[in-house]
């Protein structure tokens, strides 16, 4: 909105509110001048950092409120309430803690990193120990702490804390991240297992066959949010659970891993990001939901699930689907013991077997390969680097010049499909 409405929209509600023939009228979302003035005032606030629709109008609200006349200068009172709205974000922000269970995941030592951001906690018989270690991380007083965490157990999950945890620092308005925090839980934990797949190097053969056997600990559906605050404290509920995480978490031990990590969960989960990031992150998303009817061997989902988890970034509106999922995506990747060529025969292997899922309703068949992964594990891994080509991103699009992030990310899969065909 350029500038110049804004500043009518400001006369118009103050001439609306202090001529009123009856009594003054409700500030409220009925009241269209009002509406109007909110939407000129956030739309000159929302690239702010902690910018809150519900703080704009409040504060707006809560200015118009105590003015006695009409102001003489309508264009220092608008650029005042501006600024008065953007003070209140920083005012208002506030330092948050997600304490998500990692269900299934194996850690042998706490593993800290991202600056103090992201604590990796392994499970303590002893609660009060673990109480009091998670007291020290967040600096928040003891009693605090352990009548919450108390709480948790009785009233929410009962086994919240009897397994590995991460804990999330957060700086941000409380509504944000008390809206976000599942979203964030279930992308952060579906995060971890596509670093895994792709990265992990350390699993050993008593984990790979122990991580999938129940533990008895029943199901978590809540993620715990702690603030020095306690009007910031709360639990919010996933109600189909919040995702096992089955993996060895050691390999976040490597400052590399911490790294990679560290920027795609800041790019890919906490960022609000463009078309292009959604694009990566449904594939992210697509990828893992393929990865839970896999656990099930549900291969018809699976085989699915990933096959449109590649399409969503490879193939969208493009003809020759199967070659260009099988021809683009092993030359975007690599991985060891495999030619290109090897590579893209898998692929194209799997998608014929979605295909005939699909059209003929024919369940596909992944043959067992003693000492490497089937067809179907090997598509979840390639699939997996594709995503995390993310990390690269820009280096990738910097040949691209024209249009915006996910047009030139297009354009760039496109050149790499015509020069392998044409040459």
């Amino acid at each position: 909105m350029d500038r110049k409405t804004a500043k009518k929209n400001c006369h118009n509600l103050l001439q609306y509110y202090f001529n009123s023939s009856t009594d003054r009228p409700e500030l409220n979302g009925d009241c269209k001048p009002f509406m109007n003035l909110v939407q000129a005032v956030w739309e000159d606030v929302c690239s702010s950092d902690y910018a809150d629709p519900d703080i704009t109008l409040f504060i707006i609200k809560n200015r118009i409120l105590k003015l006695k006349t009409v102001p003489s200068d309508i264009s220092s009172f608008y650029y005042s309430l501006v600024n008065l709205v953007k003070t209140s974000f920083e005012q208002n922000k506030g330092e948050h803690f997600l304490i998500i269970p990692l269900h299934g995941s194996r850690l042998n030592k706490q593993i800290t990193f991202g600056n103090k951001m992201f604590y990796l906690i392994p499970a303590e018989g002893n609660e009060k120990t673990l109480f009091s270690n998670l007291s020290n991380m967040m600096s928040i007083e003891y009693e605090k702490c352990a009548d919450m965490f108390e709480h948790t157990k009785n009233s929410r999950s009962p086994d919240f804390f009897k397994h590995n945890l991460l804990l999330i620092r957060i700086e941000d308005q409380t509504t944000h991240v008390k809206s976000k925090a599942i979203t964030i839980a279930i992308r952060t934990i579906y995060l971890m297992h596509t670093l895994y797949w792709t990265l992990n190097t350390t699993e050993d053969a008593l984990f790979t066959l122990t991580k999938h056997s129940s533990d008895g600990l029943k199901e978590n559906h809540h993620v715990l949010i702690m603030s020095d605050d306690e009007w910031r404290c709360g639990h919010e509920n996933a109600w189909n659970g919040v995702p096992k995480c089955q993996i060895d978490l050691q390999f976040l031990e490597e400052k590399e891993n911490q790294t990679i990590f560290s920027h795609l969960f800041t790019e890919l989960i906490l960022n609000l990001g463009d078309e292009l990031t959604h694009r990566f992150v449904n594939s992210l998303v697509l990828l893992n939901r393929g990865f839970q009817f896999e656990l099930k061997n549900d291969n018809d989902l699976a085989t699915l699930l990933y096959v449109t988890s590649a399409e969503a970034l490879l193939t969208e509106e493009k003809n020759e689907k199967r070659l260009r999922f099988a021809a683009i995506l092993s030359k975007l990747i690599c991985i060891e013991g495999k030619t290109r060529s090897e590579i893209a025969n898998i692929l194209g292997s799997v998608y014929y077997k979605r295909n005939d899922f699909v059209h003929a309703g024919k369940s596909p068949f992944y043959e067992y390969r003693k000492d490497e992964e089937d067809d179907l594990a090997f598509t979840r891994i390639a699939i997996s680097k594709l995503i995390l080509k993310y990390n690269e991103i820009d280096t990738l699009l910097s040949t691209q010049s024209e249009g915006s992030r996910s047009k030139r990310w297009d354009s760039y899969v496109d050149q790499l499909f015509k020069a392998l065909i044409f040459g």
